[in-house]
């Protein structure tokens, strides 16, 4: 009887279960049950908080790592976006979208505004079209001077 020819290797593969977020250790116990007593919430707190920035911070340096080794292998890794990155971005798609169809409107006030002066050498049109024209105008300038107020909002 022998063992078998194959041998069986084992490589050390991360699951998820690695990274799983773990409870903080317990208080130390040299404290006094008095001394646990008189502890507030707040030195809890802030005592888990500091655990979870250490978790972060192991977490964030692994990914490092792990990076650095695709890097290594020639595989490209797309940047992690902040919160905040991802807001500004989704800010900047709306605002994008918004100036696209004031810019549309713009345009068709453009072109009546030439259709009118067209009609005005060579009158068909009632007079009353010159007020409609003219607060089209209006309005335009309005929206016009609201999109540059709120794009300056953004790049502050």
């Amino acid at each position: 009887m022998g063992f078998p020819a194959t041998s069986r290797k084992r490589s050390r593969s991360f699951s998820p279960d690695d990274y799983r977020p773990r409870r903080p250790p317990p208080e130390p116990s040299y404290q006094s049950n008095a001394d646990r007593d008189t502890s507030s919430p707040i030195d809890s707190l802030v005592f888990e908080l500091e655990f979870v920035r250490g978790q972060i911070k192991g977490t964030l340096e692994r990914e490092a790592a792990i990076i650095s080794q695709l890097d290594v292998l020639g595989h490209s890794v797309s940047p992690r976006e902040t919160p905040q990155e991802i807001a500004l971005r989704e800010k900047l798609q709306a605002m994008e979208s918004q100036l696209e169809v004031e810019t549309r409107m713009r345009i068709e006030a453009e072109n009546a505004l030439k259709d009118f002066q067209r009609e005005c050498r060579e009158p068909f049109l009632v007079p009353a079209l010159y007020d409609v024209v003219e607060s089209i105008s209006r309005l335009t300038t309005q929206v016009v001077s609201r999109i540059q107020q709120e794009a300056g909002d953004v790049v502050e």
